[in-house]
């Protein structure tokens, strides 16, 4: 078994070979474009309280929910309306056009005048009723209306719960998704100081270029990393 020595230094020359180069600047572009691309513009953030603000307003679940409370508390006093007694009220007005016409009559060769007419004539009515009894089908009506918004509430209730329950969990997946991505970034940037010490001490022939490969493949495992977290963390903002 053989082993690389300082005696093999020479054969080498101080520029490491292109490929282990092509791969290292690969790891390095790709993990650069990520993170220029996560971290350019003016990106808004935005704090627990008004995620779960937005949630409230915009989410098509809760609308949907408190038009079906909305809904069932309509229903509610159209059920309670029919407790009520009804009242109608008509009036009408009449007029006459020709009062001049016919106010003369001849009885016997004698011409008799009437009295003038008024042409004018208002008429008004109201009328109230009150059903009494209808055999406990208003009673029934009312609490079947009453039952059905308390279940239009409770929906509601637990539709804001469930959806405040999904923010919070997003928004701390993100958080999370945010924390590790700065640990991959400290992990990367401690990883190409490292490197940079390898090709230092490498020129100066303190240690084998099987070193520097070694550590050229751990930076690329860290690039890897990097990216992989960068592209979850999008994921979790994006949906």
């Amino acid at each position: 078994m053989s082993f690389f020595s300082m005696s093999h230094i020479p054969h080498f020359t101080v520029s490491l070979p292109h490929r282990f180069l092509a791969v290292s600047l690969c790891f390095l572009l790709c993990s650069s474009l990520v993170v220029a691309d996560d971290e350019k513009g003016d990106a808004k953030v935005f704090t627990l309280e008004e995620c779960l603000r937005i949630a409230s307003e915009k989410s098509f679940g809760i609308r949907s929910a408190l038009g079906q409370y909305e809904a069932q508390s309509a229903s509610l006093a159209q059920v309670f309306g029919t407790f009520l007694p009804s009242v109608n009220a008509s009036m009408g007005y009449t007029r006459q056009l020709n009062v001049e016409g016919g106010r003369t009559v001849n009885i016997g060769g004698q011409i008799i005048t009437l009295p003038g007419v008024q042409p004018n004539s208002y008429t008004m009515s109201a009328i109230a009723s009150y059903n009494l009894f209808n055999g406990f089908s208003r009673e029934a009506n009312y609490r079947r209306a009453q039952r059905n918004l308390d279940a239009a509430e409770l929906t509601l209730r637990r539709t804001r719960q469930t959806i405040s329950y999904q923010v919070r969990s997003q928004f701390l997946a993100v958080l999370r998704a945010s924390q590790i991505r700065k640990l991959r970034s400290e992990n990367l940037l401690l990883g190409e100081q490292e490197l940079n010490r390898s090709k230092a001490l490498f020129d100066a022939g303190r240690i084998p270029v099987a070193q520097v490969y070694s550590q050229e493949a751990d930076l690329g495992a860290r690039s890897e990393e990097h990216t992989s977290e960068l592209q979850s963390r999008q994921y979790l903002v994006c949906r």
